[in-house]
């Protein structure tokens, strides 16, 4: 059978507040669901940090207790902090819905984010709600709110204020050539938005001022979380600030996509461009990170 990439089944955040950060996403119906610590090895072949590293998974779970996909993998880093930068290309926030806003507010605050204001932005079609937030440890986290939503666990938990992770979006210098390449692993475009310099979109999206830009969903038939956005700015005067890359520091991102067989999958994505770290071991399983084209900074783990 071919290889091909599923959406993407976790995000990898960066952290120096481990304990910070878990209660921060504990607050938003995240439980852990896997506490390892990476050897000397691992955590320098997959992330190059010097040492070990405590990693931690944290999940949404069904009603019968099942972990799902949409997850955060979270490592313990001692590297200097990467501030936020709107422009920056890299992981620019992870998306996770929210049906209550001014509740989804309080739980993050009292989970100890920077929470910003919340935005509204209405179209003709549909209407967007979201709130910033910059959690403990320096990640950036949106609750979004919206009338048509992919699948979740909000589906058949109404009771539920948050979803899984629902996207991870990532500003790509360029679209053409990260589309092409996801398409290739088979990871295909399956939606594009289009937005003006429009102020209120700039505050859903945090940025320093309105711009236009474009959002291309990846994501596997079944739409499974968590989706990936790739976000190109269509102005050519946005300042755009290259990702710093590997070492992982407290607040970056990055994919993580379950695969069957990771040297399959390898041999797949570097025919269409990706190059690779050495691979490591980690519990049962085998991974590896990537870089591909667009600096989208991936790693893959066996199922």
């Amino acid at each position: 059978m071919t290889p091909s990439l599923s959406s993407p089944d976790a995000v990898v955040l960066g952290t120096n507040t481990m304990d910070a950060t878990a209660a921060f996403l504990q607050n938003l119906g995240f439980a852990e669901v896997d506490r390892t610590v990476l050897t000397a090895d691992a955590s320098q072949a997959l992330y190059g940090l010097t040492g070990e590293a405590e990693q931690r998974t944290f999940a949404v779970r069904d009603a019968s207790g099942q972990a799902l996909p949409g997850r955060i993998r979270v490592v313990r880093t001692d590297e200097e902090p990467l501030p936020y930068d709107a422009y920056r290309t890299g992981g620019h926030a992870i998306d996770v819905y929210c049906l209550d806003q001014e509740e989804g507010s309080r739980l993050a605050k009292e989970g100890g984010a920077d929470v910003g204001e919340t935005t509204v932005f209405k179209t003709p079609f549909f209407t967007l709600t979201g709130t910033f937030c910059i959690i403990p440890g320096g990640g950036p986290v949106v609750l979004l709110g919206a009338e048509r939503r992919l699948p979740s666990v909000l589906d058949n938990d109404p009771s539920r204020i948050f979803s899984q992770v629902h996207s991870l979006i990532w500003v790509v210098p360029e679209l053409g050539p990260s589309l092409e390449f996801f398409a290739a692993a088979g990871l295909p475009e399956v939606r594009r938005n289009v937005f003006d310099a429009d102020p209120a979109v700039a505050g859903l999206m945090a940025l320093p001022e309105p711009v236009p830009f474009s959002m291309a969903l990846l994501a596997d038939e079944q739409s499974t979380p968590s989706r990936l956005e790739l976000l190109g700015f269509d102005s050519p005067d946005v300042p755009l600030t290259p990702d710093p890359g590997r070492p992982l520091r407290p607040g970056q991102l990055l994919l993580s996509f379950s695969v069957d067989s990771v040297d399959d999958t390898m041999a797949l994505l570097a025919r269409h461009g990706a190059s690779f770290g050495p691979a490591a071991t980690v519990g049962a399983a085998r991974a590896v990170t990537a870089q591909a084209p667009g600096d989208i900074w991936l790693e893959l783990r066996s199922r």
